[in-house]
């Protein structure tokens, strides 16, 4: 547990800097650009995402499986060098398609006329992204927390330098997200590309990058619902509301994708390879996977508290006025995450048992439903209606995977300990629905309720050797902050 300890608090240091840019860059693009502006920059974020998952870019679960069962370090570098090569091809072809169809999506996703050639600029994004990801996929299977926290430090000076530059000095709006875009997943794809290449060697073995693309395949499936439910409400409000609407709701959603950076990323980017070794000690599996999930469920449910109830103060003093409804919404958003948290812990049984046709039928199912409250809420409620899909959806998905996985191995999750736990964690963001006005006394309530919270889950929760491993770990986050070695 030393491993996860140090490893985990690396990633949360770099994870936080991979992420303050939002933070630090909310009040500048709240005024320097209009909800208009904000639902585009969302729009072809969309559209590069789901362009990618047609063409079968998610590639990262068959890495780590693969990477992680084999036997020899030539193998291990086959498979990377390999990975590399098929990702950059696919995700060129991806970018293909965007141009084929730059004509129509450049409408859609903006009301500015003559949109076309920043729209093209925008998708080369789609191929720097496959000379991101996987080198940082090899740095995390390795164990590099410290190369990560690196790459971070450069990519947040990166895209902090560009983004002042060009949106607020240059005040080129959403021509200024783009370049600063471009250009930061630019420089750091070469640097990362080179690193991996450096350490693999120029591979490509067909047969590898079959047996990936094969595994893969069913994860277009997955990945196409998974978008649905996560972005088929912004095609909704677009259809039924305005640019405006899509701003407001993609600001509000903006704290549930920081949640899962802060609270989940850290954890699961150490535990998405570690669970292949904890497997494989048959007599102590059952009570580490036990543990872990108490553990990690009492972090997640304590930190998604805090957003859930300090969101509507920092919206109010970040964000123009024309923003602050997102307040309202951005609470149930976070809470949502927290099931997919559960999804994403207790989906292991399916990758190991490489049954990803099953999680493609959990992911289709659950985005039909989806999408059919989609329609039925969206039309008539607006935005609240897409946040009540949006929960709804995270909830389905969460038990259609959650009962298909465990029937092919059973990870434990000590139920009787931490649902109570997520119960009350519920209830209290229902509760900090009644302190939106910005004061100090709403502020001291929230406070109070989130340490009563914490002194509950520290004393009737967690076991002594929880606190023991918490205690190691906030030890370890601040050895790092400091810069003394662990």
């Amino acid at each position: 547990m030393a491993s996860a300890v140090s490893q985990t608090s690396l990633y949360t240091i770099a994870n936080i800097l991979r992420h303050i840019s939002s933070l630090i860059m909310l009040p500048i693009y709240t005024r320097y650009l209009t909800p208009s502006d904000y639902g585009t920059v969302e729009l072809m974020t969309m559209a590069l995402d789901f362009t990618g998952i047609i063409v079968c870019n998610r590639i990262g679960e068959a890495i780590f499986r693969y990477y992680s069962l084999a036997e020899t370090s030539g193998e291990k570098k086959q498979i990377m060098s390999t990975a590399f090569f098929l990702g950059v091809g696919i995700n060129a072809l991806g970018f293909m398609i965007l141009i084929l169809g730059s004509p129509w999506l450049s409408d859609f996703v903006s009301d500015q006329p003559d949109f076309q050639s920043l729209f093209i600029l925008f998708a080369a994004v789609l191929i720097f992204e496959a000379l991101t990801t996987i080198p940082i996929i090899y740095m995390r299977l390795r164990n590099k927390a410290q190369a990560y926290l690196v790459v971070s430090v450069i990519k947040l000076s990166l895209q902090l330098s560009f983004s002042l530059y060009f949106v607020v000095y240059k005040e080129l709006h959403v021509e200024g997200v783009i370049y600063s875009a471009f250009l930061s997943n630019l420089i750091v794809g070469t640097i990362l590309s080179i690193y991996l290449l450096k350490n693999t060697g120029v591979r490509f073995m067909p047969a590898v990058a079959w047996k990936i693309f094969k595994f893969s395949l069913p994860m277009v499936f997955v990945a196409s619902a998974s978008f649905v439910t996560t972005f088929g409400d912004r095609f909704f409000l677009r259809q039924y509301g305005n640019l405006e609407d899509v701003g407001i709701y993609s600001l509000a959603y903006k704290f549930g994708f920081l949640f899962v950076a802060l609270a989940w990323d850290p954890f699961f980017k150490f535990w998405e390879g570690r669970r292949y070794e904890v497997y494989k000690d048959e007599d102590g599996r059952d009570l580490h996977f036990g543990n872990m999930f108490r553990r990690i469920n009492a972090y997640v449910l304590f930190i998604a508290l805090g957003f859930c109830a300090f969101i509507p103060e920092v919206i109010q003093l970040m964000a123009a006025p024309e923003f602050w409804d997102a307040a309202y919404y951005a609470p149930f958003i976070v809470f949502s995450f927290v099931f997919y948290a559960w999804t994403m812990y207790f989906n292991f049984g399916i990758f190991l048992h490489e049954k990803t046709k099953l999680l493609a039928y959990c992911e289709i199912i659950s985005a039909v439903i989806i999408t059919s409250l989609y329609a039925l809420l969206i039309p008539s409620y607006g935005l609240a209606g897409a946040v009540a899909s949006t929960f709804l959806g995270y909830v389905i998905k969460f038990i259609l995977v959650y009962f298909t996985a465990q029937k092919l191995f059973t990870v434990k999750g000590n139920w009787g300990e931490t649902l109570p736990l997520a119960v009350i964690a519920g209830t209290m963001v229902y509760v900090f629905s009644f302190f939106h006005e910005l004061s100090l006394q709403n502020v001291a309530i929230k406070a109070a309720l989130i340490f009563c919270f914490a002194v509950y889950t520290w004393r009737i929760v967690l076991q002594s050797s929880d606190k023991a491993e918490a205690i190691a770990l906030i030890c370890a986050i601040f050895r790092r902050l400091s810069g003394r070695s662990v």
